[in-house]
């Protein structure tokens, strides 16, 4: 018996698989600027990002300075 290149043939695809659960809806559009109760201001978010980026790059020093150590 004797083999035939046929290329590269695909085979029937699976089924769709299911989505994900729905994101988070866009902070900006949300932001109810009349209720004084539960107010959020624009500055504590700005401080909460801020925050997540320093941590960001301290991370992403360590990570740096690590694979350094590594010879990488």
């Amino acid at each position: 018996m004797s083999w035939i290149n046929v290329g590269r043939v695909k085979g029937d695809t699976g089924a769709k698989g299911d989505t994900g659960a729905t994101g988070p809806v866009n902070l900006v559009s949300t932001l109810n600027t009349s209720d004084t109760t539960n107010a959020v201001t624009n500055s504590a978010i700005a401080t909460a990002i801020q925050d997540v980026t320093n941590q960001i790059g301290t991370i992403t020093a360590a990570q740096s300075a690590n694979l350094t150590l590594l010879g990488s």
